[in-house]
């Protein structure tokens, strides 16, 4: 078995450097959301939840299925 792959967004401080990185995703109203988020990837074990790996980058990039990291430009473990 692998170890499995998971992910979340986290609410940043309102930063102008946090609303440049991360943007702000806009609403159902179309309006812009009251803070920019981070989208957190990371790959995990199983037994103990011990983080191996993670990628952080804007709540609006995905991982991107060709394994290019998508618009994630910090990695714990490296450069994506």
């Amino acid at each position: 078995m692998g170890s499995p792959i998971d992910g979340t967004c986290l609410d940043l401080a309102d930063t102008p450097a946090n609303t440049e990185f991360c943007g702000r995703r806009g609403s159902g109203r179309g309006e812009k959301s009251a803070y920019s988020q981070a989208r957190v990837i990371a790959v995990a074990e199983r037994g103990t939840h011990a983080v191996f790996d993670a990628a952080i980058g804007p709540c609006t990039s995905s991982v991107g299925g060709d394994g290019s990291g998508g618009g994630f430009t910090n990695r714990v473990g490296g450069p994506v």
